[in-house]
């Protein structure tokens, strides 16, 4: 056994390697699933653009969704991390609030602003407040599939909000024979010229440049999840750490819920 093998049995007590490896199939399955969404509620509607809440990963597919969309969208994408909605949020916006726990107090805080404003809002969720607030308020909830450390659900959260942005058709959806190849070459070229200067000026030794492959823009920035994940749990593993442990967020949460 090699010698991360052995500190993986010893330390990765949630089994967070095996989640990692998870990944396609959770991406897969969000896609499946999209198919039984009922969405009655928002299709047809037309919007000025959405505001993705959450915090974390959460908040980071929102990220990726809004570098998806000014590829190939029709509407932009807005991460907001944090309570409350920005200031110029009205009723013409969709609003996706993500929380994988359904607990989150900043994005509970900020559906209940959105619901003040008329907005109509998405919840994902493996269930929580969230979803109990949003099923009151007779708004859209999606269920995620729960049971994993929130950061290894990465792959159920974006691939149900891609999925739903495909499903509403303010995403371009892949072509049925769209198939998950590792080439990469859509960099801008001018991109590429500030690349090649950076790695022929930088004075920082060792340099490690990651290629982000794929055919397209949402395989480039999945290679790029998977592979950041991969690498940061084999750090941890290295230093004598559990990949998956977030003592700090925790104590956090439990200061913050007193």
């Amino acid at each position: 056994m090699t010698e991360l093998g052995e500190l993986a049995d010893k330390l990765d007590a949630s089994g967070m390697l095996g989640h990692l490896r998870n990944f396609p199939t959770d991406l897969a399955a969000a896609w499946d699933r999209s198919e039984g969404w009922n969405l009655s509620k928002v299709e047809g509607t037309d919007y000025v653009g959405v505001i993705c809440l959450g915090m974390g990963g959460s908040a980071s597919s929102g990220d990726f969704l809004a570098c998806l969309s000014e590829a190939d969208g029709c509407l932009p994408f807005i991460a907001h991390r944090g309570y409350d909605l920005p200031a110029w949020a009205s009723e013409r916006w969709l609003v996706l609030a993500t929380s994988y726990s359904g607990n989150t107090e900043e994005t509970l805080d900020a559906i209940d602003a959105a619901l003040d404003c008329g907005c109509d809002v998405i919840g994902l969720s493996s269930g929580g407040a969230l979803q109990s607030r949003l099923e009151a308020a007779d708004q859209t909830w999606i269920a995620l599939p729960g049971g994993q450390p929130p950061r290894s659900a990465f792959g159920h959260i974006f691939g149900t909000q891609v999925a739903l942005a495909w499903r509403l058709g303010i995403l371009g959806a892949p072509t049925s024979d769209a198939l998950l190849v590792f080439t990469w070459d859509g960099a801008h070229e001018r991109n590429a010229m500030r690349l090649e200067w950076f790695l022929d000026n930088i004075q920082i030794e060792p340099t490690w440049g990651l290629v982000c492959e794929g055919e397209s823009h949402l395989e480039a920035l999945l290679y790029a999840v998977v592979l950041m994940d991969w690498l940061s749990c084999a750090v941890a593993l290295l230093r004598g750490k559990d990949p998956t442990a977030i003592g700090p967020i925790i104590g956090l949460k439990e200061h913050l819920s007193q």
